[in-house]
């Protein structure tokens, strides 16, 4: 037998710094995008294109910030086993265009065309609406990320032949290499 309890204890406390810490962020940050967004608003219009250029830039890496630390607090909770799922009844291509419109500036900035396809007979399903938002937003915005020189990424939902709804994001990229797979769902494994 080994006793494993100092490791753990130590990988417990790093991750409740690392919340704590990102917790904290979450303030100024707020703060930042709400200042941009008055920026925007009160002085946009009066500006230059390459300092409107710049306040679009600025926006989406407030927005991409702000994905990052909800992503690196959500991971704290599920390893304090304190992430809760409130499932409600939603309208789904509802949400798949909330998060498509909210990612829509970051895709431009990249150069990005989000392409959508919904099928209008998709039916409502259960789902914690701020946690699948999270999903989608991760997957949308690693295929705007890696899309290629394709500069395209495909969002698609439809009913699949079990009558459940199925719902792909797609690019052109590289994809991911065969040898990597295995560590894709390491806790913040990068390549």
């Amino acid at each position: 037998m080994f006793d494993h309890t100092e490791v753990y204890s130590q990988d417990d406390q790093a991750m409740s710094f690392v919340a704590l810490t990102v917790h904290e962020l979450r303030t100024p940050l707020t703060l930042l995008r709400g200042y941009i967004e008055v920026f925007n608003e009160e002085i946009g219009p009066t500006l230059d294109p390459e300092l409107k250029e710049f306040m679009v830039k600025m926006d989406a890496s407030a927005q991409q910030l702000t994905a990052f630390v909800n992503n690196i607090l959500n991971v704290a909770k599920i390893e304090d086993n304190q992430l809760t799922l409130q499932l409600h009844k939603d309208v789904w291509k509802e949400i798949v265009e909330s998060v498509v419109r909210d990612l829509s500036l970051r895709a431009n900035v990249r150069g990005v065309t989000l392409k959508v396809t919904l099928a209008d007979d998709l039916p409502p399903v259960g789902v914690d609406r701020y946690s699948i938002y999270e999903v989608l937003a991760n997957l949308i915005d690693n295929a705007v990320k890696y899309c290629g020189t394709a500069k395209e990424v495909h969002i698609s939902s439809q009913l699949n032949s079990d009558g459940l709804v199925e719902t792909s994001v797609k690019d052109f990229g590289l994809g991911i290499d065969a040898n990597i797979l295995p560590h894709i769902f390491e806790k913040f494994y990068r390549n």
